[in-house]
């Protein structure tokens, strides 16, 4: 539960309420009453406050945020440098319009109880005006104790005359609705201005007359309230004890009225929502409603879900080219795949063109090189040797066949060059280099010689040389003795 301070200084009167706050309602710990020499105002505000702050002291009083209510007749009406807050009216105009119930404070005022709680190290939560206060403290108290008895009916007007020894306050409500506040003289004339204010009252709102008066105060003012019934003729007057009957030493005994507003007030802090009037928070005046706002909220909400409706569209549309881009992209890296691929055939096919176009069957030039050979009797092959040559653009031949030999004589030699120089279409014939013979069978074979021959690709329907069977002459074995010799080396007679 919070811990506040209610403060209600007037008329040279200090009333102070110490009490908790919380949801079970107010808890009220201590209340005192001080006669001083002078009331708040701005020019005394801080020497004031020390002197609040050595009265709390020596009362024994804590420190908490301080809750002030000020009296009807610091309320004015005129609008230069004041402060001004309003509450919704209990009753509409007759054309249906809303009232309100405006209240007004001099700023210096407000200036005033700030400069004053400052100096004494409290903290000002609200500044609000008596008669709210004292309506709260009665619908607290009303109905508790036999001496204040609710009205009949319950919901009905009531006036409330708050009495001190040095001021006196009278104000109308209904629940928390204030209808009327006026500061009133003390003194023999007290009760004939109540009467009065009541009778205004009842002339001005005859469908509300006030039901019941209740004065706060203690059981010294019986006697008033026995005057009061007599001069407003029915109307039932009560007393009201702004502590509802509660007798403890921290209370004071007598002359409790004045504590109703601050009572009140912190009754008010402790129900749910703000104080019906507060100069420290007042509320803000709104500006006049724009005729054509509706329809620029309206125009402004069309454009704004247009603008989402595009918006939401360009990403749906963004996001299916996004979509498909990321599939072409795919796509792409796909064919590039297959590309690099195919690419890598590409090379290997061209390498096996390659090496089938420079490959001779060497077997078929072996064959056709016999056909051409003449008598191996004159003229016999020592070394055959079949060599890949080069490719290039400009010569087609692919591979070279270079031969050596032993010979009788040149002429043997000739004959083999003359029949290898017949396939002009796929062999290129070099000159023979013919010397004497230094490798073998020199005694019948004088000579020797070396030759190269380059080869082109020839088609296997191009290998038509075929070689004929000799007769065979029949020896003793029945074979032609010529068919066991070759024109390799190493064959004899």
């Amino acid at each position: 539960m919070a811990r506040f301070l209610a403060l209600d200084w007037d008329y040279q009167q200090l009333h102070l309420v110490a009490a908790t706050v919380g949801r079970g309602g107010v808890q009220i710990q201590r209340a005192a009453v001080w006669q001083e020499e002078k009331s708040p105002n701005l020019a005394d505000a801080e020497v004031l406050g020390k002197l609040l702050r050595e009265r709390l002291k020596a009362a024994a009083i804590a420190p908490a945020p301080v809750l002030v209510c000020v009296g009807r007749d610091r309320l004015i009406l005129t609008p230069n440098e004041v402060v001004i807050d309003y509450t919704a009216a209990a009753e509409t105009a007759a054309n249906g319009d809303k009232r309100a119930l405006a209240l007004i404070v001099r700023r210096e005022l407000l200036e005033t109880y700030q400069v004053l709680c400052k100096a004494a190290g409290l903290k000002l939560l609200a500044l609000a005006p008596r008669p709210f206060g004292t309506l709260a403290c009665l619908q607290e108290v009303v109905g508790t104790t036999g001496l204040t008895p609710p009205p009949d009916p319950p919901d009905s007007t009531v006036a409330v005359l708050t009495l001190t020894d040095r001021w006196a306050e009278f104000c109308v409500g209904r629940g928390e609705q204030l209808l009327l506040a006026r500061s009133l003289p003390t003194g023999n004339t007290l009760a004939s201005e109540v009467r009065r204010n009541v009778n205004v009252f009842g002339g001005q709102s005859p469908e509300h007359p006030v039901k019941a008066v209740y004065v706060a105060g203690s059981p010294e003012h019986a006697s008033l309230c026995e005057r009061l019934e007599q001069l407003l003729g029915g109307v039932p007057v009560y007393l009201l004890d702004p502590f509802g009957g509660i007798d403890r030493p921290e209370l004071p005994d007598a002359r409790r009225g004045g504590f109703a507003g601050a009572v009140g007030l912190l009754h008010g802090w402790a129900r749910p929502g703000k104080l019906p009037i507060d100069f420290v928070h007042p509320k803000e005046p709104r500006p006049p409603t724009d005729p054509n706002r509706r329809r620029l909220l309206v125009g402004s909400s069309v454009a704004a879900a247009a603008l989402i409706a595009g918006v939401v569209y360009c990403y749906t549309k963004l996001a299916d080219r996004d979509r498909r881009l990321d599939a072409l992209v795919m796509a792409k890296l796909s064919l590039d795949k297959q590309l690099l691929q195919i690419d890598e055939d590409a090379k290997r096919i061209k390498a096996i063109d390659d090496w089938t176009q420079s490959d001779i069957v060497w077997l078929d030039e072996l064959y056709d090189l016999t056909e051409r050979f003449p008598d191996p009797n004159g003229i016999r092959l020592t070394m055959f040797v079949g060599d890949p040559l080069t490719l290039s653009a400009k010569d087609k031949h692919v591979a070279r066949m270079s031969l050596k030999g032993i010979t009788q004589n040149n002429d043997n030699v000739n004959a083999l060059m003359d029949r290898l120089a017949e396939e002009t279409l796929y062999y290129r014939v070099d000159a023979p280099a013919v010397g004497q013979n230094t490798i073998t069978d020199r005694i019948r074979f004088r000579q020797q010689f070396t030759t190269k021959v380059d080869l082109q690709k020839r088609p296997a329907a191009e290998y038509k040389l075929r070689i004929e069977s000799p007769k065979a002459d029949a020896g003793k074995d029945g074979r032609n003795r010529d068919m066991g010799n070759d024109f390799f080396d190493g064959g004899g007679p």
